[in-house]
């Protein structure tokens, strides 16, 4: 009898709760700012209706009004949810809820993955050529609406409008931005450029709302497309990039050159080298004027439409420069923990056409550029960066690399690279402060050595000052009227050589 009753119960209940509907039903899709007719039934005596939400009613429900009545109203122009709700006299109410309102006036993006609102487009990056005007198809598909707030989400629907943001002087059919302006399209449309602008520009796509009507919001998560315009590939080419001959030539190329662009050639020098012939078309000629080893500089300037891009090639007259030498020295290397023989790793300045270099050394008997005796070869190496092994430890030995070039031999001027070698039989010292203003301190660190002579040298090896020691531990030197630069000093206790680098500021 009890199961009966509970039975009953919930079955009277039901019938209530069905009994309260409203038509059109809550599921169906609305739009905003349109008048709808309602019928509602409810189970209560009506008292008044109002708009929750946003939603208004137009008309309310004619006098008497019983359990079953019409009104008119409409929805705001927001995608939330919106409630018509119906007041009774013993003051509760019964609430129709809507949630599918087609309507953009939220921009949040769903939850979802991907989200439901979001417009994906077929790309993330539209390339379009400099100087031409060009078509491109931008499509996605269609996105749904979606409610705010809604737990769990709520997407639904197709939205089928939507507007597009391009550069000034793009245009969609016979619709040409002016850069700020909307225009409104499908989730397929032609995209037509203009000449040249753009670059590094967005394409920006948003929803709309024209098929509820006009007036209402035009938003959701707005979707990017990057526009890249990139310059032509332009190359200046050529078999060889050097001009041995007085009078000789040499002939470069533009490459990728595009079509109805124009090009202007020019030399930096028209002294030692001149260009033979037109100077206006995509190949040119260079000639060899003088005797003089130099470098000069080929410029292209093309113009194509408003866009102007400029290249530039370096030319070797003869062997190039004579003006080279190394660029990194190292003053002593410490070959005593594990190394059979001292090393040197030297290095010049590179030289564009150079095929080899040649490596020469010699012990200098009287410091940096000091003799010795003839220079001795060392090795080959097919770069600017070698490996000498040199024969005994505790020498200064002079460094000197011939470069092979199609052209001629180049040899580094005077005074070469230098470099002490302590296999470590010398001794060590210290110099402070470093970097140093005036007073430079020289300490030795072994009680049994005494500074007998010392020699000062700049980067490039040369001599500034040398003299005597006082054959004691320390040394204090006078520096002020060196100029700020990097030294090495080395000093001499009777036996070996020590050599330090400092600075002078």
């Amino acid at each position: 009898m009890k199961h009966s009753y509970l039975f009953i119960l919930f079955f009277a209940i039901l019938i209530t709760a069905n009994s309260q509907t409203i038509s059109p039903r809550q599921s169906t899709e609305f739009c905003p700012n349109i008048e709808y007719t309602y019928t509602a039934t409810i189970t209560k005596p009506y008292t008044s209706i109002t708009g929750i939400g946003g939603c208004y009613i137009t008309q309310n429900p004619q006098s008497p009004v019983g359990t079953t009545f019409t009104f008119k109203g409409k929805f705001a122009d927001a995608n939330k949810k919106q409630t018509f709700q119906v007041n009774h006299p013993d003051g509760s109410s019964t609430p129709f809820e809507f949630r599918k309102i087609k309507s953009l006036f939220y921009s949040t993006s769903s939850a979802a993955s991907p989200p439901c609102n979001l417009i994906m487009p077929n790309q993330t990056t539209l390339t379009v050529p400099r100087c031409q005007i060009t078509n491109a198809t931008i499509s996605f598909s269609n996105i749904k609406w979606f409610t705010e707030n809604e737990t769990p989400e709520l997407c639904f629907g197709n939205v089928t409008d939507y507007e597009y943001q391009l550069p000034a002087g793009w245009s969609i059919g016979v619709n040409i931005s002016n850069g700020n302006n909307w225009i409104a399209g499908v989730n397929s449309v032609v995209v037509t450029s203009d000449v040249s602008s753009g670059d590094g520009m967005y394409i920006k796509i948003r929803a709309s709302n024209k098929t509820c009507g006009t007036g209402l919001y035009a938003n959701g998560p707005v979707s990017t497309i990057r526009i890249s315009r990139p310059e032509p590939n332009l190359q200046i080419q050529s078999s060889q990039s050097f001009i041995c001959a007085i009078n000789g030539t040499i002939n470069f190329n533009l490459l990728n050159l595009p079509t109805g662009a124009s090009v202007v050639w020019s030399l930096n020098n028209n002294t030692d080298a001149s260009i033979s012939g037109p100077s206006n078309f995509s190949t040119v000629t260079i000639k060899r004027n003088t005797s003089l080893n130099t470098i000069v500089k080929l410029k292209a300037i093309v113009t194509d439409c408003s866009q102007s891009y400029s290249r530039e090639q370096e030319i070797e007259l003869g062997t190039g420069t004579e003006d080279f030498s190394f660029t990194n020295i190292y003053t002593t290397v410490n070959t005593g923990n594990g190394y059979p023989l001292p090393y040197f790793w030297g290095f010049t300045d590179t030289i564009p056409h150079a095929q080899f270099y040649n490596w020469y050394y010699k012990i200098s008997s009287g410091g940096p550029g000091g003799g010795g005796g003839s220079f001795i070869y060392a090795s080959t190496s097919y770069g600017p960066y070698n490996e000498i092994t040199l024969p005994t430890c505790d020498e200064l030995y002079i460094i000197k690399v011939e470069v092979v070039t199609p052209c001629g031999n180049l040899v580094t001027p005077l005074p070469e690279g230098f470099i002490y070698a302590d296999c470590g039989s010398g001794f060590q010292m210290i110099v402070s402060p470093n970097p140093v203003k005036s007073l430079l301190n020289i300490k030795l660190i072994e009680n049994d050595k005494k500074i007998e002579q010392y020699e000062i040298y700049t980067k490039m090896g040369n001599i500034v000052r040398k003299g005597a020691g006082n054959k004691g531990l320390n040394l204090l030197l006078n520096v002020e009227n060196l100029k700020p630069d990097v030294y090495t000093i080395r000093v001499f206790d009777g036996k070996h050589w020590a050599s330090k680098r400092f600075i002078v500021q």
